[in-house]
């Protein structure tokens, strides 16, 4: 089942949708609608995609994608990111134009195990800070708040630590 960006109504194959195509300024003549159905490369897990470098941006969208059997929300699309150096990396969706959310996963398709989640904001921001092992594939399931469809961007970097991460340059707390 696919939606109609246009409308929200659901698409089922045999359906034979239709289309109004007024004329401009009362013109009348032959129109030939096309209809082609979107489905985004990434939306099986098999065809995830990679965030190249410890630094990556990438766009996509998930309108017009399916669920596949361990998927828990609709319309979701995967990328994948596999680190050089072990450290701590930033994912967002900042720059999706609809809310997102995501979830990071280690393992292979019969064998996924959730890492961590970056939830649902109302300004188009999913964030999740996590440690990753150099050489491992993180699987990324992105999708939208209540089955939202839009354009996404995916970013990863490493991520900045505070001056007062290490023992050694602790602040000190001064007051009652």
């Amino acid at each position: 089942t696919q939606t109609s960006p246009h409308t929200g109504v659901p698409l089922v194959a045999g359906d034979t949708p239709l289309c109004a195509g007024p004329g401009r300024y009362v013109a009348s003549g032959h129109v030939d609608p096309t209809l082609t159905l979107s489905i985004p490369p990434n939306v099986d897990f098999e065809n995830r995609q990679p965030l190249v470098g410890p630094t990556a941006t990438v766009t996509g969208s998930n309108i017009g994608a399916t669920s596949e059997r361990f998927d828990n929300v609709p319309h979701t699309v995967w990328w994948k990111f596999t680190p050089a150096t072990t450290g701590f990396y930033t994912l967002t969706t900042i720059g999706s134009d609809y809310n997102t959310a995501f979830v990071l996963y280690v393992g292979d398709s019969s064998d996924l195990h959730s890492v961590d989640y970056g939830g649902y904001y109302t300004n188009q921001l999913g964030r999740v800070t996590f440690l990753a092992a150099a050489g491992t594939e993180y699987q990324i399931a992105v999708f939208g708040e209540n089955g939202e469809t839009g354009h996404i961007q995916l970013n990863v970097s490493p991520a900045i630590r505070p001056p007062n991460d290490d023992f050694e340059n602790r602040i000190r707390l001064t007051g009652r």
